[in-house]
């Protein structure tokens, strides 16, 4: 660990800026755990990075001094920005992939799995391939992804410290997944069965999954809102605002399972959405507060937020289809320069969906 005196000398600032740039993320972790976050401040000054790195790692250090020591109950999908490099040094996704020397699965899409893990890859192919033959046909959006399928060991490794195995993400178009079923996403989920009610215990065996299955299941679908975010920006479509930057990624993903996959898309609904709703009872529930807070209302919270715009997204699925997405692309382009506000994203998306103002005055 990490531990920062209040030195302006020279040479300590020289060892800093060296430990950042050698090991931005774990020297962020280390200052986060031992609650050095006015310190953390201070040296990110002094060493004049830049302000969107700053403020992302000013962030990070207040979510981890909150969070450190919270239940594992993982379902932190919105951090789809973990997936960019904080500094030009750190390598990019295929340059890990290929310093791990994994076999390698050809097809539509190309796989790299650990040893052993080919079942593994098989599992995985299916559902990205069909997303990516989706949305070329009915969007004319093509994208092309490859995934790596990760040991703990390989993961632990390789991978920044601050993200947990398990999570899915994705960085330069390749999906990071894990190769066995105990991740933090699947551990996480199974925590909240206690909380679980009748209604979606029957909901999840009506897909044809016990809870315990479900949650393992629930790894997979994570990735596929990961896509969904590649695939809102490849659209053209630029949200103005966090919130409905996550909205979309459930929308893309849930469209596809819907389509192609009904019984993953009630998977989806009923672990990514009422089983959090069911379990949490949120500190937060304003969009107002996810937008000045984001990942900072705590991982409960947060996978309660995400929840509920899965919630409402299903919802405006079931009168719009893949229509709700050609609208919100004409209305919010990726050209448009101007700052849309709050007020005006909402006034924009009541035209395309009415009843989103009512949802919003009902997160309060």
């Amino acid at each position: 660990m990490v531990v920062l005196k209040s030195n302006k000398s020279l040479d300590v600032r020289r060892k800093q800026r060296l430990c950042l740039e050698r090991h931005p993320l774990h020297f962020t972790l280390s200052l986060a755990v031992s609650a050095h976050v006015n310190s953390a401040v201070r040296w990110l000054r002094l060493m004049c990075l830049d302000s969107n790195t700053m403020k992302y790692m000013i962030n990070n250090f207040r979510f981890y001094k909150r969070n450190i020591y919270s239940s594992f109950i993982l379902n932190i999908i919105a951090l789809a920005v973990f997936a960019a490099p904080l500094h030009a040094q750190q390598p990019t996704a295929q340059q890990i992939v290929q310093s791990l020397n994994l076999p390698v699965s050809k097809g539509k899409i190309t796989i790299y799995h650990a040893d052993g893990y080919g079942k593994r890859a098989t599992e995985v192919r299916p559902l990205v391939e069909e997303m990516m033959a989706f949305y070329e046909k009915r969007l004319r959006v093509k994208q092309d992804f490859a995934v790596a399928i990760l040991t703990r060991e390989q993961w632990t490794k390789s991978l920044p410290p601050f993200l947990p195995y398990g999570l899915p993400f994705v960085r330069d178009n390749i999906a990071f997944l894990p190769a066995t079923n105990d991740g933090a996403v699947t551990a996480g989920a199974i925590a909240l069965k206690p909380s679980a009610t009748p209604a979606l215990l029957k909901k999840i065996e009506q897909t044809g999954y016990d809870f315990e299955s479900a949650a393992m299941k629930f790894t997979d679908l994570i990735g596929l809102h990961e896509l969904g975010h590649v695939y809102t920006l490849a659209y053209g479509i630029k949200p103005p605002t966090r919130w409905f930057n996550e909205f979309l990624a459930s929308y893309f993903a849930y469209a596809f399972l819907k389509a192609k996959h009904p019984k993953l898309a009630t998977l989806m609904q009923a672990m990514a959405g009422d089983a959090y709703i069911d379990a949490v009872n949120p500190k937060y529930t304003t969009l107002e507060d996810f937008e000045r807070f984001y990942s900072n209302v705590g991982v409960d919270n947060y996978s309660w937020y995400q929840a509920k715009f899965l919630q409402k997204g299903v919802q405006v699925y079931g009168t719009q289809k893949l229509e709700f997405l050609s609208a919100v692309k004409k209305a919010f382009p990726a050209d448009e320069k101007q700052q849309v506000t709050q007020s005006a994203t909402l006034e924009r998306l009541e035209k395309i969906s009415p009843g989103i103002t009512q949802w919003f005055k009902s997160l309060k």
